[in-house]
């Protein structure tokens, strides 16, 4: 679709929004444009394009608010889904934290390559599946793709805004297993996101780790007894356990007060040493968020800060409702801080625990606690990791482990959507499964 076209469809949805006795409203258009290779048993099994469009209404009656969501946008299916919206909203309940952002100055942001270079592509996703029967012959790549992604993304209000953002990057997964004779691995997977096609997917990420420790994991064990003690989150887990905090830090966990941080603003929620940024426009994070959901221009802003909780990560909404002030960022992109530790040294200092590649489980209790299970993960004992480990449980308190934070490697793993360190606990319970 034509970026007119697009501006003209928002236009015309909001005008019709007015016109149907909206008091205020909104409207969002995303449209995403994917050109996908995909990979399966090793071997390249499809190319396709797929195009996906998202036309958000949002209309008010006073403080009356009512949301629809359409992927139709002929005219009259759009006509008929604001009439439905406009006259939603008149029966919903009253909410005096329902509003939308105040007039601000057009913006306009664009970032990443014109068009797919698909042949590079295509050479990219061959040298990664030549790679893998070379150097890790025992792995299946079960299903993967590589692609390209174009998004578009516009915002208009009826005070004023005018928002528009084209972002376009290449994407990368993997799902693997190792197999040899009768033995299987767990299956294990991870990804990568690139602006251009600048490294070879096996060089990037923790791809080539992950497929070698594989193999490693064909002839796992168990612990020799449960205990108390150490665990090393690799990048691909630390990321999982930002997920909680992030997710804690939004509109329903904060003015509900089920946050594992509620009532922690400004206070110390982590050792010292931990420092978690969000980079939502920050360099070589190609999928980037110029705008928060109400429409304000997005920062990137330390969200704890030497373990010191700097920001809630609240839309409007979420401000109005508890009091505290709008977040001036979005909890993507996000970075650990490096220590000062070198990651093999952080290993010869633990007497017992684990290296954790996988963690498999719910989301945690509300007072913090969770329980799971420790998948493609390694046991370690008087400094030295010793074999990989058949399923383990573990279980801990997020809360109590952000303050239990032994070290912090100062190397980073680079996935393109986040850059992480290994990160040591103590305190975690591990048990045979």
């Amino acid at each position: 679709m034509e970026r007119v076209v697009s501006k003209a469809l928002v236009e015309q949805a909001l005008w019709l929004l007015k016109k149907a006795g909206a008091t205020q409203a909104e409207v969002k258009l995303a449209l995403s444009n994917k050109q996908e290779l995909n990979l399966a048993n090793n071997v390249m099994s499809l190319y396709r394009t797929t195009q996906d469009i998202a036309l958000e209404l949002v209309a008010f009656s006073g403080y009356k608010k009512s949301v629809k969501r359409i992927n139709q946008i002929e005219d009259t299916q759009v006509e008929k889904a604001v009439l439905e919206v406009v006259e939603t909203a008149k029966g919903s309940q009253e909410d005096e934290a329902n509003a939308i952002a105040e007039y601000q100055p057009a913006q306009r942001f664009q970032t990443g390559p014109e068009a797919c270079d698909f042949e590079r592509l295509y050479g990219k996703l061959d040298a990664f599946i030549q790679y893998a029967r070379k150097e890790t012959p025992y792995v299946n790549l079960e299903e993967g793709a590589a692609e390209f992604l174009l998004k578009e993304h516009f915002h208009m209000n009826s005070n004023g805004l005018d928002n528009y953002a084209k972002t376009a990057f290449y994407n990368f997964g993997v799902v693997f297993i190792a197999v040899k004779e009768k033995a299987r691995s767990s299956f294990n997977y991870t990804g990568l996101l690139q602006e251009e096609l600048n490294q070879e997917f096996y060089d990037a990420g923790s791809i080539s780790e992950l497929m070698r420790q594989s193999e490693q994991q064909l002839d796992p064990r168990s612990i020799p007894a449960n205990f108390v003690g150490d665990v090393v989150f690799t990048p691909d887990c630390l990321a999982d356990i930002l997920e909680v905090i992030v997710a804690n830090l939004k509109d329903r966990p904060i003015h509900t007060g089920i946050s594992i941080f509620a009532n922690k603003l400004h206070r110390p929620v982590a050792h010292p040493s931990l420092t978690l940024l969000a980079n939502p426009v920050g360099d070589g994070m190609p999928d980037k968020s110029f705008f928060t959901e109400n429409g304000y221009l997005a920062k990137n802003q330390a969200i704890i800060e030497n373990g010191v909780l700097n920001t809630y990560l609240l839309s409007l909404y979420g401000a109005r409702k508890t009091g505290f002030a709008r977040s001036e960022t979005v909890g993507r992109n996000l970075s650990v801080a490096p220590g000062m530790t070198q990651k093999d040294d952080m290993i010869k200092g633990i007497k017992k625990g684990v290296l954790l590649g996988r963690f498999s489980g719910g989301a945690p209790a509300p007072n913090g606690d969770f329980s799971g299970v420790a998948k493609n993960s390694y046991y370690i004992e008087d400094g030295k990791i010793l074999y990989a480990l058949k399923e383990t449980m573990i279980a801990g308190n997020v809360r109590k482990m952000l303050f239990d934070i032994k070290g912090i490697s100062a190397e980073r793993c680079r996935f393109g959507y986040a850059t992480l360190p290994w990160l040591h606990v103590d305190g975690i319970n591990v048990v045979t499964a």
